[in-house]
């Protein structure tokens, strides 16, 4: 029968797994909006120094995501909507 062979056990140096990343989110920041979901026109009208048809025409060409509850009601603006048409726009204020 043959003899086995000797192995030698030399010990290996231990690995660390790297940590993983942990992203921190952004801090959101309001621009200079109140902390509500929904404005008015003339409140978004005020906030970009323009007047209420303006804001008005933004919604009907979809630059602004508008809300209207009812055949004739109060148009609302979100928003997300004017926040991503702030940073899309040159309008600073």
């Amino acid at each position: 029968m043959a003899r086995p062979k000797k192995v030698k056990i030399v010990d290996a140096p231990v690995v660390k797994a790297p940590e993983p990343k942990v992203e921190t989110p952004e801090p959101e920041i309001n621009y200079g909006l109140p902390d509500k979901s929904l404005f008015r026109v003339d409140e978004v009208a005020s906030h970009f120094g323009v007047s209420v048809q303006t804001v008005r025409t933004w919604v009907q060409h979809g630059l602004l995501t508008g809300e209207q509850y009812k055949q004739g009601g109060v148009l609302r603006v979100t928003r997300h909507s004017i926040i991503n048409f702030r940073l899309r726009s040159r309008i600073i204020r």
